[in-house]
This record gives structure tokens, sequence and C-alpha cells, in this order.
């Protein structure tokens, strides 16, 4: 109820901006784009949480957990022709955004390691998108000063510009 006030766009916006794109249409699936959205309200309401008085241990449901682990990243394929296959793509994001979104402080540096090795470009593209979701002020929303309009369309630009890049089948 506390982050509805505040009007920010949802990573609908996504799903919709790919919708026509042949390949990152099968990339950012309505799963993905609900799970960023999630991620990304959990992210903004965690201290609201916690300065309400609520135990941290209790946030989430196995709120404890590793949001991903080592078996599930090397698990992803991504050819050496550059072809990757949209899949890999949507659980790459999804990885990247859980680890970042955790709570709790576990030690994701190996994991982080693992998918920067897989595709450099693509994990500095969306580490760029949270960083910028975590300095995004949702409290002070003005259309023209503070929207979180560009954050998304900076995001949906530099994935464009990877997918052209040769990375899409």
């Amino acid at each position: 109820i506390w982050l509805k006030k505040f009007n920010y766009l949802s990573p609908n916006h996504l799903f919709l901006s790919f919708e026509s794109d042949a390949y990152l249409s099968r990339v950012f699936t309505k799963r993905l784009c609900d799970h960023i959205g999630n991620c990304m309200d959990h992210y903004k309401m965690y201290p609201k949480y916690t300065e309400m008085g609520y135990s941290p241990k209790q946030f989430l449901k196995n709120g404890l957990k590793e949001k991903c682990s080592i078996l599930e990243i090397k698990t992803l394929r991504f050819d050496s022709s550059k072809k990757i296959r949209p899949t890999m793509v949507d659980y790459f994001i999804g990885y990247t955004i859980a680890i970042n979104a955790d709570h709790v402080n576990n030690d994701y540096t190996q994991h982080n390691q693992l998918l920067e090795k897989l595709n450099p470009e693509l994990f500095q593209i969306v580490n760029q998108f949270w960083n910028d979701w975590i300095s995004f002020d949702i409290e002070n929303i003005d259309p023209i000063y503070n929207s979180d309009f560009d954050l998304y369309e900076n995001f949906i630009s530099n994935m464009e510009g990877w997918a052209e890049n040769g990375h899409n089948i």
C-alpha cells in the first residue's frame, strides 16, 4: 500500500516495450517482468518494513536463502558465437536482479564473477539498471525532474543495443 501511493512505472513497461521485438519479447517474458517488479518493490520497501519494527527474518518466505545457486548459473549456456537463446538471457537477468535485491548479506562474489564472465556487457547493463533503481527516489517523483521513465528507457535502449550487437538469434 505504501509503495502504490508513489505511482512509479512498473516493469510491465518493459514487457510492453519489448512486445513487438522478435528476440527481446522472448527474453522479457511476463514472468521475468513480474520478477523484476517484485524485486524492485521489495528493495524499496525493506527499509520501511524494518523501520516499522518487523523482523528482517520474516520479510520474505525463505528470505534467508540464497537467491540463486552457483549451479543454476553454471547451467546457463552462452555459446561462443554470441548467439544466446532468449531463455538463457531471461534467467541471466532474473538471477542478476535477484542477487542485487537480496536483503540478506549473502556473499554473491562468486555468483557475480560467473555472471560477468558469461557476458560482461549484459552484466553491466543489468547492474546499471539496478544501480539506477537503487538511487531513484520513489518518494519524490516528478514527471519532469525525477521520473523513472528515463530509468526504464535507458535500460530498454541498452538492451536493444546489446541485442543488435549480434547477441540474438
